[in-house]
């Protein structure tokens, strides 16, 4: 009996200890460099996404509508280019450099000039009241577009 309690005792005292250590060798090791490896992935990808916000953060720095604009018509100047100013060309052979009527064709050309003055400047009136609501609207719109609602930090919940 004593021997068998003596071999339990030392069973329990010493073995037990040698075996777990057994059965763990390198296991703090291993899960250390794990969680080591995981950490310096992790500081990788914040590095990864610092570069990658100053990167966008100087796009949007370099960002010039009117710039832009001006390059765009600048690449594109052939279609976009003043045209040559319109000339009179008479038919063949015709020596005629202007139009001449008589007094009766004159005085309905007049008339006419006169009611396309009118409708000319009741047109004018009308594209700048038209003008003044498209600025207007053109303000209203960029004042929704350019709302400063693109600051996340606030935000508490995440997808």
């Amino acid at each position: 009996m004593d021997a068998a309690n003596a071999a339990i005792r030392k069973y329990f005292a010493d073995d037990m200890s040698d075996l777990i250590d057994c059965m763990d060798f390198g296991f703090h090791s291993c899960t250390a460099r794990a969680f080591l490896m995981y950490s310096s992935a992790e500081e990788t990808m914040k590095s990864y996404i610092q570069q990658d916000v100053d990167a966008i953060s100087k796009c949007i720095s370099n960002l010039d509508s009117r710039l832009d604009k001006q390059r765009f018509l600048e690449y594109n100047n052939s279609a976009f280019m003043i045209p040559k100013k319109f000339e009179f060309q008479g038919h063949r052979g015709d020596e005629t450099k202007a139009v001449i009527s008589d007094d009766n064709i004159h005085e309905e050309m007049e008339l006419r000039f006169r009611q396309l003055c009118k409708r000319l400047t009741a047109l004018k009136t009308e594209s700048e009241e038209v003008w003044k609501t498209l600025e207007t609207a053109e303000k209203s719109l960029s004042d929704m577009i350019n709302v400063k609602d693109y600051d996340c930090r606030d935000r508490k919940s995440v997808v």
